[in-house]
């Protein structure tokens, strides 16, 4: 599974938790913190790829 397929089921966790158990919910914080390390951890990335010079 690739980190954008993590991200999304993550975040479809998170709204179903975010439904079901509310928002505040201890669960609920613990996901989206898990969902905010996986989004850093793809904007690293992002920002790695944009970092690398082109070599011909």
């Amino acid at each position: 599974m690739d980190l954008l397929e993590l991200i999304n089921k993550k975040r479809d966790q998170m709204i179903n938790l975010g439904l079901t158990r509310g928002l505040t919910d201890k669960e609920t914080i613990k996901c989206s913190q898990s969902l905010d390390e996986l989004l850093n951890i793809y904007r690293k990335q992002q920002a790695t790829k944009k970092l690398t010079p082109f070599v011909s």
